[in-house]
């Protein structure tokens, strides 16, 4: 789903931003990856203490959060604006991202796990592929600020599926 993201970053940046140029666009990117690597050990260490209900709600706002800050990427016009709003994509991905890779693994089938992470990797590519096509003509015929705002919201929805995890429920089927 992030990969997504910074392809049509890229088409954002050299097309719509003052002074946009394919440089900038791999700078963009290096900025986030290290702004998320710096920030990703010590997030994860604190949240590791955090109870199950705690970790969910923490994935959710930073889902939450993570939709509004992409959502506001497709109103730059300044390549500063989008450094900005990178260094909130990358907090919210290095707070959000260790978490439900957590509770996925909390909540799998120890007998199936294969199937279990296959699926969900299948998943989320076909999602993407899907959404990567549907951008492609939405961006086309509405713009990219459209296209943001869209992305936007369902990243600000998806972490809220999070919450629909029941794990006592789970542990109960797995006795």
């Amino acid at each position: 789903g992030f990969d997504i993201i910074n392809a049509f970053l890229s088409v954002l940046i050299t097309s719509k931003v003052t002074g946009g140029r394919l440089d900038l666009v791999g700078f963009v990117l290096s900025y986030y990856m290290f702004m998320r690597v710096i920030l990703e050990i010590p997030l994860s260490k604190l949240t590791s203490k955090f109870s199950h209900a705690n970790k969910k709600n923490v994935v959710a706002v930073s889902y939450f959060l993570y939709g509004i800050v992409i959502a506001s990427l497709g109103f730059s016009t300044e390549i500063w604006h989008i450094f900005f709003l990178q260094t909130f994509v990358a907090l919210f991905d290095a707070a959000a991202y260790p978490l439900k890779w957590t509770i996925f693994s909390e909540i799998i089938d120890r007998d199936n796990a294969e199937f279990e992470w296959g699926l969900e990797d299948v998943l989320s590519t076909l999602v993407t592929a899907i959404f990567a096509a549907i951008g492609g003509i939405v961006s086309d015929r509405f713009g990219l600020q459209s296209l943001f705002v869209i992305f936007g919201i369902l990243f600000s929805a998806s972490g809220y599926a999070f919450y629909f995890i029941k794990l006592n429920a789970i542990k109960k089927r797995k006795s």
